[in-house]
């Protein structure tokens, strides 16, 4: 009698788990973001894998969250991990945990206010020990992203930009900038969920700034920033993490808008 009931309740947990799943890939494949939206912040049911719990501490955006919310990081941290295939590059060696967790958590952290977002046209997440020479520029790279579904990173020059978080740059954060910028335009179940009407005002803005570079008027990111439209996101991106008051300082326009992108308080 007492087994029977313990297996009813399982049957009837997993005839439940079940239904929610199929009720949200149904919805969720059409269906207006803000639903999509609410679905992952509330029935996202794995939990963090006891393996990463060490290694997430070292996120201080995690540390700063309070209950739920952690909890709900940990949610979006294991289904990111899940969904990627993380490879390294050189010969003999493993993607450790650490390695998984921290690239993870710089992914989240940028997404962490787009519940739906996991960069899921990027399955795969190459990782070599530093500088690596490209065949197609011809040049070392410290990372990249690759429209075929790449990210790619140099463990050295990540773990250079997560230590040092004052000084506008990170890997971490200009990669997976690039990435997010790619998913918006990428015809997936991900597309088109960045604010039209924000990315044209930061064109506008982004475009200013880079003639008044030219003319020797602007200098308050590095040079490479300069370069084109989806450089000067990225570096932007870089410092609304890592210097937010510089950056709101420089431009409070820049700040904004990087903040409605992100879908972060303008705080």
């Amino acid at each position: 009698m007492y087994l029977s009931s313990i297996l009813a309740l399982l049957l009837v947990g997993f005839l439940l788990y079940s239904s929610i799943r199929l009720v949200y890939s149904i919805i969720s494949f059409n269906s207006p973001l803000y639903i999509r939206n609410f679905l992952n912040r509330h029935f996202i049911l794995r939990g963090l894998q006891k393996k990463y719990r060490p290694w997430i501490k070292h996120s201080s955006f995690y540390r700063e969250l309070k209950g739920k919310e952690q909890r709900y990081f940990e949610r979006r941290l294991q289904r990111f991990i899940d969904s990627k295939e993380f490879i390294h590059r050189v010969r003999g060696k493993v993607v450790t945990d650490e390695m998984k967790v921290r690239i993870a958590c710089t992914a989240i952290q940028l997404t962490y206010h787009h519940p739906s977002i996991y960069l899921d046209h990027f399955w795969r997440i190459l990782i070599y020990d530093t500088n690596y020479y490209s065949t197609i520029t011809k040049k070392y790279h410290q990372g990249e992203v690759n429209a075929r579904g790449f990210i790619v990173l140099s463990w050295d020059n990540f773990m250079r930009g997560s230590s040092t978080s004052a000084d506008g740059v990170n890997l971490g954060f200009h990669e997976m900038a690039h990435a997010l910028q790619v998913e918006n335009i990428i015809e997936n179940d991900e597309h088109d969920f960045l604010d039209k009407r924000l990315l044209r005002q930061f064109k506008d803005v982004a475009e200013y700034e880079i003639k008044q570079h030219a003319s020797g008027d602007l200098t308050f990111f590095r040079k490479s920033a300069y370069y084109n439209i989806h450089e000067f996101f990225a570096v932007s991106v870089e410092s609304f993490f890592e210097r937010p008051k510089e950056l709101k300082s420089h431009s409070a326009e820049l700040y904004r808008l990087i903040a409605g992108i992100l879908n972060y308080p303008a705080t």
